[in-house]
């Protein structure tokens, strides 16, 4: 096998034109009927002249999806005929709401009734004209291999992280599964065809069903504007890999110009596939991600979709709402009301939230009685065993628990597994304290975002339930990790489902939570729910797309690649293909001609295992050397003798360095039949099997090492004995070929085997032909690579590099300092600084008492606050202790926070006394009495007009973020938003910004979730100094100091205190505590272990100020 490039060697030595791929069989055309397709079918008129315009040149969306948004239902009357209505539970009729009143939109998608062929050209027509719906009639054999077949038995298990690993569990990769898979897909892409104005229409295709459109699409229209969306999540690569048509699938989705995901783990994902299965690597550039596929850009989005706020709404308004509610709220009176609702499938997690009930029942016998668990369970969307499995396991545990913790009146679990209204679901969301979604796996799940709306109510529902209107409402949720919803609900008891316990501990913190606290968690998730809504998803999934497709028209585009392997390559417009015609006529009439060649890829192929260049090769270079008109060069990175030994006959050809890789076969058809052998054999006769084998296959789904094809490796060296036996030449070079699962943990050592995907039957039997067939000298290079690894890595040689490497790892642990921490298995060991240790309180208070004159320096954020808590404003507990600090005439005590002044003097507007530093130290008041007054001189705030629409930029791309505008700081906020994406986000940001203002008087720098700019010189440093400063000029030389703080923010505090230390601001005899939250390295000398640990600590100050001036009071 020769590239073309170097087949096009030969007709520049031969003076010919090249008739490369001319007379080939020419591909059947797809066909345009309903029927199975193979995915090698092709149309051939697909690169050239392929965007002609339709007739029609309205600027459109056209929405594709599985289904059309419509219900179906078949007259009574006489004609028997149809009646279409919009459903309007479609997520595809919601999005509308997105786009433009002005805008058109056309879907294209099956109904769900089965249409007779004599009404079809009938319905169509209606649909076309009176809903603007293109449906797509597929025959119901094929729509059942399509949907039931291979969505339902190979796509959704397998995104669900479910391997088919008996026939059992989805069965095994059905080719005719696929083929169906194809051929639907296939008829989609001729619906769109009919209707589509390539130059101005969008295309928004949705959902696993349709994977493979796109490049039926942009085979057709290679400058199409489409979009794609994945509502399921997608799995890692480790689960995807296995799939035989991993790669056609990929191929297709990156014939969209924008792939849409719920979340950045489904994006991860995805794009992990793409550069582990087809080499295609992402890049993140100014908040917004991109592969570059043959030269286009293909945009990745994440935005998890919303619900439809307004239809919600108007439910919640229907009378029947309001009298359902009445009965819930009488029947479960008394009671609390848990809520779960799901659909009755296996990844829903169902039976193990019951389990976690039962738990909390047992742990909590007060609870039983006063919570019911209503389990809302909605028929199953696909059929088979596992759907009667989980049936069967939910009524089981539910008549377990119930029998079990049954009173009178009283049953701890209501199961309703008949369909519900919608009305009748809203009253249940109403009246529940708690939503439970505990899916093992889902893609996005709205039950979370509908319970929320609900919970805020309207002023029917809260007179039917006694409330004030006015009052402010509350909600809970617990929600499952690996579902796309959670990372968007923040304030939400996130759990591992799997985990049984943890879910029936977050069930109980979700009944004893205060008050308040669920009133804040329902106000956050509300306003997010109210404000990212389908309109706003849809919204802003077309914005992204428009700029994904706005360089269409200055591309040169070329469409190439058969069947699922079409992709369209774009280009400068001056890029074009070589004519061979062209370039062997200008050779002719030319009289000095320099030809310079690469060698790897060029004139060798890069995969081969061979380095040195063929005879043909040798002989071709030869030729054009001995042309008197030519000066022929090579270029290589091999060094030069090893060049000159190969090129030794070509006498005239230059030569500078390069790699060299050319793969020759040379068929060696072999047969060996199929022998079992399940009896225990001995080790020697295993040996035997190795020595006589050409080949070892090793082809698990899964292991860990697998030491088979090192054994094989080294028995097939062989020794003298063993080849005489075999009537071998001893002084031969061995050889052995081998072909392994890319599943298995030798397969990355052994370069030289043939990697495999077990799960792809016909790709296993192409690695065992190849092995067949491969030169004699090719297996003497495999086989001479894998034994010099093998040999030279032995069992010893892996201890013995071990054992170095745990001395190396252990040689520092004299000089360190180390603290265990945490219970059970969550115990760890972190290592510090030999002088750092945990502030003793009795020591502190100890020295507090003894002193007269105390410096106490306070971080805000992170040490009187909890970071975590879903309130924002100290606690009164913070504000007493404060309160009774400042109150000592001893004391000089400071607050530093990064928030706005304004919001601290609203927080500490008690607190007369206290000094407060604001922004980070840029505004400063010794005391509520005091004026504002700035640390540092900053004449212009102008750069933010250059940071602030770069934050917009990341804003618009993170969904959850936000821009924290201060008077002398701007701050990109994303504690809302996915935290896995904001912080990939926040690095690029971070970046960005300190490109675009190098030059101007500000820093740039990353917080506890936040990416914040600010003046130069701005920092918490600056109040300790002025806080000495101030102590200094009332005639106060400090004593006691006390500075604490959480983050890296506060150690330009630590830092000056540390320095004054040695200097005239303290007292010779003064004792310093310089503190820290938490045990990591830092310039503080102490730590305490939370927040908490600070509180009681100042709480033990506060006292002994109390008690003191108590005694003062006493004697006067």
């Amino acid at each position: 096998m020769v590239s073309r490039s170097y087949s096009n060697l030969l007709d520049l030595t031969s003076g010919e034109s090249s008739t490369f791929g001319r007379g080939g069989k020419r591909l059947s055309r797809v066909a345009t009927v309903a029927g199975v397709l193979s995915e090698l079918d092709d149309d051939n008129t697909s690169s050239v002249g392929s965007d002609a315009p339709s007739s029609i040149s309205q600027e459109r969306v056209i929405i594709v999806g599985n289904q059309l948004p419509l219900r179906a239902h078949r007259r009574s009357d006489s004609d028997g005929g149809w009646n279409f209505s919009w459903d309007e539970d479609s997520l595809l009729l919601q999005l509308k709401d997105g786009l433009g009143e002005d805008e058109e939109v056309i879907y294209v998608g099956s109904l769900k009734e089965e249409i007779d062929p004599s009404e079809q050209d009938d319905v169509a027509q209606t649909l076309l004209e009176t809903f603007k719906c293109v449906p797509a009639f597929i025959p119901p054999e094929l729509f059942s291999k399509f949907y039931h077949g291979f969505c339902k038995q190979h796509l959704w298990p397998l995104f669900h992280y479910m391997l088919p690993l008996s026939p059992d569990l989805g069965g095994r990769f059905d080719r005719s599964l696929w083929q169906a898979y194809v051929s639907v897909n296939k008829i989609f892409a001729d619906k769109v065809m009919e209707v589509i104005s390539p130059d101005d229409d969008f295309v928004w295709v949705h959902d696993y069903h349709l994977m493979v459109l796109p490049t039926f699409l942009r085979k057709r229209f290679n400058r199409l504007k489409l979009g794609f969306f994945l509502h399921s999540p997608f799995p890692s690569s480790e689960i995807y890999r296995t799939l035989p048509v991993r790669d056609e699938l990929l191929r297709a989705l990156l014939n969209s110009d924008l792939i849409g995901f719920h979340t950045f783990d489904y994006a991860r994902h995805f794009l992990s596939c793409c550069s582990r299965m087809l080499g295609v690597s992402y890049q993140s550039k100014r908040g917004y991600i991109g592969l570059e596929y043959y030269g286009r850009t293909v945009s990745i989005k994440i935005l998890p979709v919303g619900i439809h706020m307004d239809q919600l709404k108007s439910v919640m308004d229907l009378p029947n709402t309001e009298s359902k509610v009445a009965e819930l709220r009488d029947q479960f009176r008394g009671q609390t009301v848990l809520l779960g609702v799901d659909d009755m499938d296996i990844f829903k997690g169902i039976s193990l939230k019951l389990l976690a009930f039962e738990q909390l029942l047992i742990q909590h016998p007060d609870k039983r009685g006063k919570v019911v668990l209503v389990q809302i369970a909605n028929p199953a969307r696909g059929r088979g065993k596992d759907v009667q499995e989980v049936q069967s396991e939910t009524h089981t545990t539910v008549s377990r628990i119930n029998q079990t913790f049954k009173q009178p009146g009283y049953d701890p679990v209501v199961l309703i597994d008949s369909p519900l209204q919608f009305y009748e679901r809203i009253a249940y969301y109403v009246i529940s304290e708690c939503c439970l979604v505990t899916a093992v796996r889902d893609g996005m799940n709205l039950i979370p975002y509908e319970y929320v709306v609900c919970r805020q109510g309207n002023k029917k529902l809260d007179d039917t339930l006694g409330l004030d209107p006015s009052a402010t409402k509350k909600s809970m949720l617990v929600v499952s990790e690996f579902i796309g919803c959670s990372p968007s609900l923040s304030g939400a008891i996130r759990v591992n489902p799997w985990n049984i316990d943890a879910v029936a501990e977050a069930m109980y913190s979700a009944l004893i939570v205060a008050e308040a606290e669920k009133q804040l968690r329902h106000e956050k998730h509300y306003r997010y729910v109210s404000t990212h809504d389908v309109a706003y998803w849809a919204r802003s999934f077309l914005q992204d797309l428009a700029r994904a497709c706005r360089d269409h028209e200055r591309r040169r585009c070329w469409g190439f690649g058969f069947g699922l392997g079409f992709r369209v390559i774009a280009l400068d417009p001056s890029f074009r293909k070589l004519s061979v015609d062209h370039i062997v006529s200008a050779y002719k009439r030319t009289k000095k001609r320099a030809i310079l060649l690469d060698c790897d890829g060029t004139m060798m192929m890069q995969s081969s295992i061979s380095t040195a260049p063929n005879a043909e090769a040798i002989a071709i270079l030869k030729s054009l050397c001995r042309d008197p008109k030519n000066v022929v060069f090579l270029a290589s990175g091999k060094d030069k003798k090893t060049l000159s030994e190969w090129f030794s006959s070509c006498e005239k050809l230059g030569i500078a360095a390069e790699h060299g890789y050319f793969l020759r076969y040379t068929p060696l058809p072999r047969y060996d039949p199929v022998v079992l052998i399940d009896s225990p054999l001995q080790f020697y006769e295993r040996i035997a099997y190795y020595v006589i084998s050409e080949c070892c296959l090793v082809t698990a789904v899964r292991d860990g090492m697998n030491l088979i094809p090192y054994e094989y490796v080294v028995c097939r060296q062989g020794n003298k004995k063993l080849d005489d036996t075999l009537g071998l030449d001893p002084s031969a070079t061995k050889k052995s070929m081998l072909v392994v699962s890319e599943f298995i943990g030798c397969s990355p050592s052994l370069s030289g085997a043939i990697r495999v995907n077990p799960w792809n039957i016909d790709a296993v039997a192409e690695a065992m032909y190849s092995a067949l067939i491969v030169a004699e000298a090719e297996k003497q290079l495999r086989h001479e690579k894998h034994y010099r690894y093998v040999s030279t890595h032995d069992v010893a040689y892996w201890a013995r590099s071990f054992l170095q490497d745990l001395a190396r790892a252990c040689r520092d642990h004299e000089r360190r300092r180390c603290w265990g921490f945490g219970f059970g298995l969550g115990f760890r060991v972190i290592a510090l600084d030999p002088s750092f240790r945990k502030l003793s309180v009795d020591h502190i208070v100890s020295a507090y008492k003894r002193t007269k004159k105390r410096a106490i320096l306070l971080d805000c954020d992170g040490t009187m606050m909890m970071q975590s808590s879903i309130s924002t404003a100290p606690n009164a507990e913070a504000i007493a202790i404060l309160k009774s600090l400042c109150r000592d005439p001893k004391n000089v005590v400071f607050l530093a926070s990064g928030k706005d002044k304004k919001t601290l003097s609203e927080w500490f507007s008690s607190c007369e006394k206290l000094g407060i530093a604001a922004e980070h130290g840029y505004f400063l008041r010794l005391d509520h009495e005091a004026d504002w007054e700035t640390c540092v001189a900053v004449p212009d705030f102008y750069w933010k007009q250059i940071a602030e629409p770069v934050m917009k930029l990341y804003t618009e791309t993170t969904d959850g973020s936000t821009i924290e505008t201060k008077e002398s700081a701007l701050v990109w906020n994303y504690q809302y938003a996915d935290p896995d994406f904001g912080s990939c986000q926040a690095k690029e940001l971070l970046d960005h910004l300190e490109s675009v203002l190098t030059n101007e008087p500000v820093t740039v720098k990353s917080g506890q979730h936040i990416v914040e700019v600010q003046p130069q010189g701005v920092n918490k440093g600056l109040v300790a100094e002025r806080l000495l400063i101030t102590m200094r000029e009332k005639g106060m030389l400090p004593d006691f100091v006390l500075c604490i703080g959480d983050d890296r923010s506060d150690e330009d505090m630590f830092e000056v205190i540390r320095s004054a230390m040695a200097g005239p601001s303290l007292s010779p005899v003064a004792e310093v505590f310089a503190c820290t939250v938490g045990q990591k390295p830092s310039k503080a000398k102490y730590y305490l272990e939370d927040t908490a640990g600070i509180l009681r600590m100042l709480e033990g100050l506060a006292g002994a100020s109390e008690q003191q001036l108590s005694r003062n009071g006493s004697n006067e």
